[in-house]
């Protein structure tokens, strides 16, 4: 079944149901045998992965000392934010 995003609602026996509701009954009509390895592998070639880089993480106020602390298992030196 073929949904367009601006769909708000779908009618089925003169009875409107909501997306999730049909997503639901999607859902369970999945055949059983569906291989979820190449599904996944298909939706990573689909979405946009941002390149995180250590130097992004150290940019950032909040993650600067969280990263600096898993990188080298050292706390930071200001003793307010620990």
């Amino acid at each position: 079944m073929d949904h367009r995003p601006d769909d708000q609602q779908t009618l089925e026996d003169d009875k409107q149901i909501d997306d999730f509701e049909q997503w639901l009954k999607d859902l369970q009509s999945t055949p059983v045998d569906t291989d979820y390895n190449k599904l996944t592998d298909k939706i990573l070639e689909i979405i946009d992965k941002p390149q995180i880089t250590r130097a992004d993480y150290l940019s950032g106020n909040y993650f600067a000392p969280i990263f600096t602390f898993l990188e080298s298992e050292e706390l930071p030196e200001n003793t307010e934010k620990n």
